[in-house]
């Protein structure tokens, strides 16, 4: 006898979520949500994995076997810590070491969820730790990112890579290999990485930012120094300008 329905309206009750935050870290509709609760219809096996690691359980018993009587079932922890409001983790500069090294549930328990508009489904929020990207993306920023896949991959776009470590970089798709080229390439080169190599790939979607400045209330103005440039050729046409 199936008992995804009664289970599933149970766990939510006992973990003091709602439908929407369960649809939103399995990256469904609450409507989907709603229609597993009803037995209406059946979610696919992605989606079921998602619900089996919100909640903390196997996906045999969260199918078949009755919770509800389950005098072993652990209920005050079965849902990960606090109210989870989408399945986006942050994942913050100190936190990337272990998150290339062997993690598991315990790990993502310990880091943020975060919500950011526009970006939905399976996500992640990186943290910017290196100035490859500046100006686009500068240290200390973060950059919201869904995931993605080889076959997904759109050239020219921006990703996040993972392999032996955490990169950052517009990228184009090679037989076998992707290109990525760095924001600043007044320092860093474009590189390649096998496709055995990558072990992740996420799609930036948005930054996040504590930079908010005016262009024009001061400091540096590109358009100004042009300006200049100019008027200096006109007034001094044996004028040299170097970099």
């Amino acid at each position: 006898m199936l008992l995804l329905a009664s289970n599933l309206k149970y766990l939510r009750k006992v973990a003091k979520v709602s439908q929407q935050d369960v649809a939103s870290f399995a990256g469904i509709a609450t409507s989907a949500l709603s229609g597993y609760e009803n037995e209406k219809f059946y979610p696919t096996a992605d989606v079921l994995a998602k619900l089996c690691q919100f909640f903390q359980v196997d996906a045999n018993d969260l199918l078949f076997k009755n919770l509800t009587g389950d005098s072993e079932l652990n209920v005050e922890s079965v849902a990960m810590p606090s109210v989870i409001k989408g399945n986006n983790v942050l994942v913050p500069a100190n936190a990337q070491a272990q998150y290339l090294g062997e993690h598991d549930n315990d790990f993502f328990k310990k880091l943020t969820f975060v919500s950011i508009p526009g970006v939905k489904g399976d996500a992640r929020t990186f943290e910017v730790v290196e100035n490859t990207m500046t100006p686009f993306l500068m240290p200390g920023e973060y950059v919201a990112c869904v995931a993605s896949s080889l076959a997904e991959i759109e050239s020219g776009r921006v990703y996040v890579i993972v392999s032996d470590r955490i990169q950052i970089a517009h990228v184009q798709i090679e037989k076998d290999r992707i290109l990525c080229t760095p924001g600043n390439r007044d320092e860093f080169e474009p590189y390649r990485i096998p496709n055995n190599e990558i072990r992740e790939i996420w799609e930036a979607k948005a930054k996040v930012t504590d930079r908010i400045t005016d262009p024009f209330a001061g400091g540096y103005n590109p358009k100004r120094l042009v300006d200049l440039e100019e008027f200096l050729k006109g007034k001094f046409p044996d004028l040299i300008v170097t970099e």
